[in-house]
């Protein structure tokens, strides 16, 4: 035969999915969820359901068509929307989607008061006390690392023990951006953390976290106030964290500083440590290592956002005029850059002055351009065109880095809950909740992205600590990289489901910045949903 073709029909299985969000819904907010199914429904509808399996509310779904990958390719559904904004009534629901005759029942989920806030608040920053590095984690491993680190050549050491491994791998890069943003959501909302205290030291746990990673950020600040390198073995090991060196500094198998061995920007460091003097009962070896660190940036004529935020927290410390001054020399143009945001709202609470206005201005102008990329069956922001969005960022014809979207979509929460403190619409805070369904359950693979917080999970984790005896390497409280790409060109949704003990890091691995994005996302929508918590 030259040539053949082979024409027919065949039947698909009807398959739907009701994709919730999980952990459940705050009373009194917006509360949406996505329904996916592998044909176009005549009659598409939805109940939520009690416990009891009776009735406690009905809509219809909205239909919003199929989803087409930026180069093409289709997700192979169709999608509805549901709302039930309108029902507020305390307890434990499901949802049951009705597409024609088929129906699907959605994994269970809370409503009522701050239930995000409430559920996941606590995990979400002690996740970071299973990342330390350099003592005992019980269940997790030992005192790891009590030899970090030497110099790139092998002939000093130096004490830089402690601090977090950055993610699934144990590397320590550099600590200090998680410290200051941990610190910067604790000062957001920190009446409303709980006020646990759960090893007994006279300081919350929350806190307690942040001066942990802070004595880390301290020790790596050089003494010319410059930064040393990041400490990194590479990505060969996969055991227990405490036998990768034998603990001892000098004996030969340190980790080693990781490029320039100091002289690097400390910037964020001291303004990771001047925020921690502002919040402390003696905050005077903070106020030392921020002074060294914004001393070694003034004279390197570093003059950005960090020098104002440590500008602004020493004077806050300290109460000299001198930082008062200098804060004022270093005011930034109001932009909606959640660290701008945040040094401004804490620069006009100690020196008096009233940028509100401004902070507004740029806050809306940004929250609509995240409107713009975000009409779509799940709400969450896209990399864009607006007429043609690119849901993942997916390149056309390269292959390599290609993490997922966790941090992407709560730094765009975390935007429109500041938006929406100053310029209270209600489409921002729709907005702020749908990337946090999409992370706690709402997306096309019907996942909890937080592990321990929901129903359904990641089935393995890019993660050491599975070696270490740690079942599927879950790490509580953490948020994994997310869903991504499945190659280039090809922008259909990819999560490793294979349950390897080493899938792929894109989607699979957890990193210290997607929790430190998710805590600083729900912090401001704590303060931006309940009363007298506004700016």
């Amino acid at each position: 035969m030259d040539s053949v073709a082979v024409t027919g029909e065949f039947e698909e299985m009807p398959s739907l999915r009701a994709l919730v969000n999980q952990v459940g819904y705050d009373a009194g907010a917006p509360k949406c969820f996505t329904a996916q199914a592998n044909w176009k429904a005549e009659r598409a509808e939805f109940a939520v359901l009690r416990q009891d399996g009776s009735e406690a509310f009905r809509a219809p779904l909205e239909y919003k068509g199929r989803i087409q990958g930026h180069y093409g390719p289709d997700w192979g559904n169709e999608y509805w929307r549901g709302d039930f904004s309108a029902f507020n009534e305390p307890g434990r629901y499901r949802v049951r989607i009705l597409l024609d005759g088929a129906s699907d029942d959605s994994w269970p989920f809370e409503v009522g008061p701050n239930v995000l806030w409430n559920q996941t608040s606590r995990p979400a920053y002690r996740f970071f006390y299973y990342q330390r590095c350099g003592t005992d984690v019980p269940g997790f491993h030992g005192p790891c690392h009590l030899d970090d680190a030497a110099s790139p050549d092998g002939a000093r050491q130096y004490d830089l023990r402690g601090g977090w491994h950055d993610a699934g791998d144990y590397n320590k890069y550099q600590n200090a951006p998680y410290v200051y943003g941990l610190a910067r959501a604790y000062n957001i909302a920190q009446a409303g953390f709980d006020l646990q205290d759960e090893d007994g030291n006279a300081r919350f746990d929350f806190l307690d976290e942040i001066v942990w990673g802070g004595e880390h950020t301290l020790r790596m600040i050089a003494p010319d106030g410059s930064a040393y390198g990041d400490i990194t073995s590479g990505y060969g090991y996969w055991g227990p964290p405490e036998v990768e060196t034998d603990n001892r500094p000098g004996t030969g198998d340190e980790r080693r500083i990781r490029g320039n061995e100091s002289g690097n920007d400390s910037g964020i460091h001291a303004a990771a440590l001047a925020r921690i003097a502002a919040s402390v009962p003696d905050p005077r070896p903070w106020i030392e290592g921020a002074e060294r660190g914004l001393r070694w940036a003034l004279e390197h004529q570093i003059r950005g956002v960090a020098q104002f935020s440590t500008a602004v927290d020493l004077y806050r410390a300290t109460q000299k005029e001198d930082y008062a001054r200098l804060a004022r020399e270093l005011l930034p143009s109001p932009s909606a850059a959640p660290d701008v945001v945040d040094a401004l709202h804490r620069y006009d609470e100690a020196i008096k002055e009233d940028h509100s206005e401004a902070l507004r201005a740029a806050l809306v102008a940004r929250a609509e351009e995240l409107l713009a990329l975000a009409e779509n069956p799940f709400g969450v922001y896209t990399f864009g065109p607006k007429e043609h969005p690119n849901y993942f960022n997916t390149p056309a014809d390269k292959s390599g880095w290609h993490v997922g979207t966790s941090s992407h979509l709560l730094e765009a929460a975390n935007l429109a809950a500041l938006a929406y403190q100053y310029a209270p619409d209600p489409r921002y805070l729709r907005f702020a909740y749908d990337q946090f369904n999409w992370t706690l359950g709402t997306n096309p693979y019907d996942l909890s992205l937080m592990e321990g917080q929901g129903s359904a999970f990641p089935p393995s984790y890019h993660q050491r600590l599975t070696f270490a005896g740690v079942a599927r390497g879950a790490v509580p409280g953490s948020v994994v990289n997310g869903i991504t790409w499945r190659g280039p060109g090809d922008d259909r949704p990819f999560f490793d489901m294979t349950g390897a003990d080493i899938p792929a890091f894109e989607p699979n691995e957890v990193w210290l910045p997607h929790n430190t994005n998710y805590l600083n996302a729900l912090a401001n929508l704590h303060v931006a949903t309940n009363p007298g918590k506004m700016p």
